[in-house]
């Protein structure tokens, strides 16, 4: 397990994104090959697709319109890196081009069985802060490019505290305002829009609210491109939303909840695609592999239902770590390992306490074997 990068981005957004871009260039160089990799594996030209997913998809203009500070931070990372700007901008759809190239008939099973993602989040409570936390499955290809960004705005007091993966604006985090985000992918199974704006953009849109009623508003009003689960933390409470093209649903628990969980499948959103009728019009073997997705999802999901459902227990940090790290089943546990046959392995285990002063405990890698260490702003 390598140490976590830690970048710290100050200036204008274009100026933020050249450090990240010539700080990381290698570590940039060497993701975007396997980006290429996946590319050729699915019969597809590297560059072809570039040219496809972001000339012939309004993902840009989506992104342009609801978070342009975002692209000039994505056109200054390319600028940095020494990377043309459609091949940065198509590294930063991580969720979208999943779905895009699978609508090109690329149906490999790896990639379902490879989703993973398992989410907390604790109301405040008596003496106890409101607490967000999540296990990040990214998969093998993405461990040992565990980047941490420490971003300083320059037209106001906002910071932010980023993880993410070299050459991406960022995934899961936490402001100095104590908003936080985490992020659950639905690509699959909900409604998908080839006009809507890519998950990476939602997440650091939503991070630059300095209130959770404005970081959730934002999710309901601007269009989705992929089926995503935002969590969003705030000093008093926790809202799960799951988000697709034609919807936002919240998901509660149980009336009066006030801990909330989620994994990688749908819990109340009806706005569905591929657990709708498009089931049946899918290869036999990519079916199969879904089916043991879901099976991964329901079974964490419960482990995770088991251990929030007592309310008794005060949920502190340690209780939090406790819970990312547990292997309740043994096949399919919160906490992951890579195991043979299994792609995925837990990336990042994350807890925000979200208090005034708002702390970010993070372990880059499987939390009941790696170090968490605290970052504060």
């Amino acid at each position: 397990m390598k140490d976590m990068r830690i970048l710290e981005l100050t200036g204008t957004p274009r100026e933020r994104g050249r450090i990240h871009g010539e700080s990381l260039k290698k570590e940039i160089r060497e993701m975007l090959e396997f980006s290429r990799a996946a590319a050729r594996e699915a019969g597809l030209n590297p560059e072809d697709y570039v040219r496809q997913i972001v000339g012939k998809t309004g993902f840009l203009a989506a992104a342009e319109r609801w978070t342009p500070s975002l692209v000039e931070e994505v056109r200054g990372i390319g600028e940095g890196a020494g990377v043309d700007f459609e091949t940065i901008f198509s590294w930063n759809l991580l969720d979208e081009s999943d779905w895009f190239v699978n609508e090109r008939r690329w149906q490999n099973p790896s990639i379902v069985q490879s989703l993973g993602c398992s989410v907390l989040g604790v109301f405040k409570e008596v003496g106890q802060p409101a607490l967000l936390a999540q296990n990040a499955d990214m998969g093998p290809s993405f461990d040992g490019y565990q980047t941490l960004l420490r971003i300083h705005h320059e037209d106001s007091e906002l910071e932010e505290l980023v993880l993410t993966c070299p050459g991406c604006i960022g995934i899961w985090g936490l402001n100095n305002k104590s908003v936080g985000v985490c992020l659950n992918a639905l690509t699959s199974q909900l409604q998908r829009s080839p006009t809507g704006l890519g998950t990476l953009f939602v997440a650091r849109g939503i991070l630059s609210h300095s209130l959770l009623d404005g970081a959730v508003k934002f999710v309901q009003d601007v269009k989705h491109a992929s089926g995503e689960v935002y969590t969003i933390g705030g000093p008093d409470e926790v809202v799960c939303l799951e988000a697709s093209a034609n919807k936002v649903s919240r998901f509660v628990p149980y009336p009066g909840a006030t801990r909330v969980y989620h994994t990688n499948h749908p819990l109340v959103s009806d706005d569905l695609w591929l657990e709708g009728k498009n089931f049946k019009t899918i290869a036999p073997q990519f079916r199969e592999a879904f089916k043991k997705h879901r099976l991964n999802s329901e079974t964490r999901l419960e482990s995770l239902k088991k251990r929030l459902n007592n309310t008794s227990k005060p949920m502190t940090v340690e209780t939090a770590k406790s819970i990312l790290s547990s292997h309740d089943d043994p096949e399919y546990p919160v906490c992951r390992h890579g195991r043979p046959g299994q792609g995925d392995i837990t990336t990042f285990g994350m807890i925000m306490v979200l208090t005034p002063s708002p702390e970010f405990h993070v372990a880059p890698g499987p939390p009941c074997k790696t170090e968490f260490r605290t970052y504060t702003f």
